[in-house]
């Protein structure tokens, strides 16, 4: 009975060859897992050019052209049309040093015994196991695959698989374990990726199960770099929210002017992309992106940093639609825009957030015209809207699927509780924004969180003491959190269960 072994090499950072145990890098280590796999024959490298593999390995047989799951599948239709001998094809990544080969034992084993099209490890971190995948449902999977575009994601295969996913018999593995809530991915594909998996390796911690229980008894680990940067370039506000702390903070905020040079940003840019590698860059945590005199010249230099993806949080208001349309065509996805509307009716609209319903739906619309993968528009969940949501969601689902009902945020107790649900998790786990994020406000000052407004837990100033030192000052926080030791302003706060990219 003949296997293939499937490596997807099409995105592999430069991280993936550098070293990581003995001097092996992660594609080394994937080379040798590969061959270790159940009943393999071969061994293929998936590439999205010729040379993406250039004078890292010798021999090893490559198939170019792969950048979306359209031509996935139909190379792997082709394979398998050319080995009509082929049984299944072990599909994994070529940055994933720690596939198990114990457990794909295990995984092979159900496949055959339950006569499985598809197989995989459900709830396990990503990169402990391949996904297994019966020859004879590839030219299925290729019918449900033909015109998809897009970059291929460590999920393209069950995403195109659930397109009609009771045309096919599923087998999953699951963990003694569950460690989904820690969103882990033992993936040499950043930076921070490389980070965790040369922590992984130094620890010489080998085999799925004794992975498992390393991790979480090792969450320390988990804090890498900071994914998610909060940066705030403009001070003022086109509107008094009702349910923002902001103003109650800074004052008249429709007066304020203060804002943050472009020259100052790059600067802030350039140290986060040296630091990070890659990363999200929202703006911005307080105050209007829009009212930022030089706004257009500030997404210009964000779009300057390909690694870099910019989030822009907007009440809509203030911009121009021929600078959005020149923007768009130089953005393409690696700008995200939401913009917060909260109500259906400029009634609830004008209650919650003031004057201006009319231009934040038409600027709604209009982006979603531009970046219709990447618009979003958003409502806060609270007692005060909550009669008109299930219609505000109704009335934006005939244009978009791209809707986001946020939960209300009493920040730590400085607002009135306006929640209509309690949707904390019943075991609290360490604050995800402790562990991935970074605030910056325009002066450079780093609070602890967004939820610090009066600066009572400074990390430093990000401009004085750099990424690296500030950085390394929250980790005390983070600590302290594994430790169910937590600090006045995070005992009353309910946002650590929510997630940033």
């Amino acid at each position: 009975m003949a296997n293939l072994a499937l490596i997807n090499c099409t995105s592999l950072s430069q991280e993936a060859f550098m070293p990581l145990c003995d001097g092996k890098s992660a594609f080394d280590l994937v080379i040798e897992l590969a061959g270790k796999l159940p009943d393999i024959s071969g061994l293929v490298c998936l590439c999205s050019r010729e040379n993406d593999l250039h004078g890292k390995m010798d021999g090893v047989s490559c198939i170019s052209g792969i950048d979306s799951p359209g031509t996935l599948f139909a190379a792997l239709q082709s394979l398998c049309e050319k080995q009509p001998e082929l049984n299944s094809l072990f599909y994994l990544y070529g940055d994933t040093p720690f596939v198990d080969p114990a457990l794909s034992e295990r995984m092979w084993n159900n496949h055959r015994r339950y006569h499985a099209d598809y197989t995989f490890a459900d709830a396990y971190p990503a990169g402990i196991a391949p996904e297994i995948i019966r020859a004879s449902a590839v030219s299925a999977l290729a019918q449900l695959a033909e015109g998809m575009k897009g970059p291929l994601k460590r999920d393209t295969v069950f995403e195109v698989l659930r397109r009609d996913i009771n045309a096919f018999e599923i087998e999953t593995e699951i963990p003694p374990l569950d460690l989904r809530m820690l969103r882990i991915c033992l993936a040499a594909e950043d930076r921070a990726g490389y980070m965790l998996v040369k922590r992984v390796c130094e620890a010489g911690v080998r085999g799925a199960e004794a992975l498992l229980r390393y991790l979480d008894e090792n969450q320390r680990i988990l804090r890498t770099l900071p994914a998610y940067l909060s940066v705030q370039i403009s001070a003022g506000c086109p509107q008094v929210c009702t349910y923002c702390p902001y103003p109650g903070v800074a004052g008249d905020v429709e007066k304020l002017t203060d804002t943050m040079p472009v020259g100052r940003f790059r600067e802030l840019l350039q140290g986060y992309s040296d630091f990070a590698g890659r990363g999200y860059v929202n703006l911005s945590p307080w105050g209007e992106p829009a009212l930022h005199p030089e706004i257009y010249d500030i997404l210009d230099t964000l779009l300057d940093y390909p690694n870099l993806t910019g989030v822009l949080e907007t009440a809509g208001i203030g911009w121009d639609r021929e600078a959005l349309k020149k923007l768009a065509d130089r953005a393409g996805e690696q700008l995200i825009w939401i913009v917060s509307l909260d109500a259906l009716t400029e009634e609830t609209y004008r209650r919650l957030r003031g004057k201006g319903f009319q231009e934040a739906v038409d600027t709604a619309v209009y982006l979603l015209e531009l970046f219709p993968s990447s618009a979003w528009v958003q409502a806060v969940r609270m007692d005060s809207n909550e009669e008109e949501l299930e219609k505000f969601y109704r009335f934006w689902k005939e244009r978009t699927e791209n809707i986001i009902i946020q939960k209300y945020d009493h920040f730590s107790g400085r607002l009135p509780q306006r929640r209509v649900a309690d949707i904390s998790p019943l075991k609290r786990n360490p604050c995800w924004h402790l562990k991935r994020d970074l605030v910056v406000l325009i002066n450079g000052d780093v609070p602890m969180c967004r939820e610090d407004l009066d600066g009572q837990y400074s990390l430093g100033n990000i401009f004085r003491d750099g990424f690296e030192a500030v950085w390394k000052r929250g980790e005390e926080y983070y600590l302290q959190h594994l430790e169910q030791k937590y600090p006045s302003l995070c005992s009353e706060c309910d946002e650590y269960y929510t997630f940033n990219y």
